[in-house]
């Protein structure tokens, strides 16, 4: 399976073929001794608030939607409510995010996302999320139907038993999504985000 490209960098698509949507992925909520998001999550979303900037810059009037992904809870907080108050914080409009509030898994981000943007006949986004997690989920949205290119979000310097610890993770939720055949991974780029156990 060829896997779509990624970047580090924001993208802005040729202004005759928009990328109207910004899709982030959740990730485990997390908060600091004052309350204030942290980890992986907050991360993300700082990096879809600049994409996001920048479709709305290159978009000829038309808003593009930003898509909050994640149905999972952590202590009662849901991954795509806590990216919306992310986003909001980093000016994102408010009325432009789109909560994606079922999925529990990397797959079911896509097959969800795709669903909902085909609804409103958007076909094309750019994926936000860790470039560890990035080549994985690039290839779900991709088989779900969905025209992406992916963003990854910047963050610390992690140990080499972290790095190894994500490689073992995506090579068996590769497997598990049916992505076995033809899997690459690159485990010298996975350096960016926390520890985040997303399946």
């Amino acid at each position: 399976m060829a896997l779509p490209s990624t970047t580090h960098a924001s993208v802005r698509e040729p202004a005759e073929v928009p990328m109207r949507a910004v899709v982030v992925l959740g990730a485990a909520v997390r908060r600091d001794a004052a309350g204030e998001l942290s980890g992986a999550l907050p991360r993300r979303a700082r990096a879809a608030a600049r994409v996001h900037a920048d479709q709305r810059a290159g978009a000829n009037g038309r808003e593009p939607l930003l898509i909050a992904t994640g149905g999972r809870a952590w202590s009662g907080c849901i991954e795509a409510n806590a990216l919306r108050e992310a986003l909001v914080a980093d000016g994102v409009p408010e009325a432009r995010i789109v909560r994606e509030l079922c999925s529990l898994s990397t797959r079911e981000n896509a097959l969800f996302t795709t669903r909902l943007l085909a609804l409103r006949g958007v076909h094309h986004a750019i994926v936000v999320t860790c470039a560890w997690h990035m080549q994985r989920a690039l290839a779900l949205f991709t088989r779900a139907g969905l025209d992406v290119r992916g963003v990854a979000a910047e963050g610390p310097e992690v140990s080499v038993i972290t790095r190894v610890s994500r490689l073992f993770h995506e090579r068996m939720s590769a497997r598990v999504d049916g992505l076995a055949r033809g899997w690459r991974t690159e485990p010298l780029r996975m350096l960016e985000d926390e520890r985040d156990t997303r399946d």
